[in-house]
């Protein structure tokens, strides 16, 4: 860690009362927990995305009372895709390399206030 990261932890750390040596030890405990929390979430996307594939047969193509529940979640569930998809780098982080995912979280931090 060089310098200026040090710094911002020490900062960060004095914000919330606390050590930067407690507060970076927290931080990597918390990245494979984010990562599986995030995973979990990605599975369930792509489980109701099969779900939604394996259903697209009971809609009629014709006007169906079920044609705009359908579309309506089939929306969301593309949003929600994006979302996972954009999130794989957090993942992979979180269980490979828990130090730059916690750089990651207080760079980010500091710069959001």
């Amino acid at each position: 860690m060089n310098e200026e990261t040090a710094k911002l932890l020490e900062t960060l750390a004095t914000k919330l009362g606390t050590t930067s040596e407690y507060l970076w030890s927290v931080l990597l405990k918390q990245a494979p927990i984010d990562a599986t929390i995030s995973l979990f979430q990605t599975a369930v996307v792509f489980f109701i995305g099969y779900l939604l594939y394996k259903k697209r047969g009971i809609v009629n193509r014709e006007y169906d009372e079920r044609l705009p529940i359908f579309v309506a979640v089939a929306i969301v569930w593309s949003i929600l895709s994006f979302i996972t998809i954009m999130c794989i780098g957090d993942i992979i982080n979180g269980y490979l390399n828990p130090e730059y995912w916690a750089l990651e979280r207080i760079l980010h931090s500091i710069h959001s206030n």
